[in-house]
């Protein structure tokens, strides 16, 4: 039975860093440049008010983004502009991934630490109030379908 627990332990913890990648480095990273090319695209195309609609949550992700990067980064040197450029927390996963590949209890320790301070503002002072706002746009501004059912 021990042994069981033992391989179960090695898979969760194998199974943890390709999650962590995926979840807070490749898809918020994804995320951050849809976001600003989907304004550009709007921008580009006459609708600056909307642009800028799209726009506002990812600002004020930016700034709690900005609290969190003065509390818990201590390179602030040359870290900086990646608040600006939406790409801090997934610099700051990345590290952790490298720590975790060191080192894995650390590494874990971190990951809680992520995930309880710096992981959660994005889902929800950027993409939940643009899902709003997306849906506002479709059923605003998009034709109507004639759909019976």
């Amino acid at each position: 039975m021990c042994s069981f627990v033992n391989q179960i332990k090695k898979l969760k913890k194998y199974a943890r860093v390709p999650l962590f990648i995926f979840f807070h480095i490749i898809l918020p990273s994804l995320d951050a440049l849809g976001d600003i090319y989907l304004a550009y695209k709007a921008k580009e195309n006459g609708f600056t008010g909307i642009g800028l609609a799209l726009l506002t949550p990812v600002l004020v992700n930016t700034i709690f983004t900005a609290r969190s990067f003065a509390k818990y980064e201590e390179n602030k040197k040359w870290t900086w502009p990646l608040v600006i450029l939406q790409f801090w927390p997934q610099y700051r996963a990345t590290r952790i991934v490298l720590s975790m590949w060191r080192d894995y209890d650390a590494g874990d320790k971190q990951v809680t630490e992520f995930e309880d301070n710096v992981g959660p503002l994005e889902p929800f002072l950027e993409s939940l109030p643009q899902t709003y706002i997306k849906f506002y746009i479709m059923t605003n501004f998009c034709p109507k379908r004639n759909v019976s059912l």
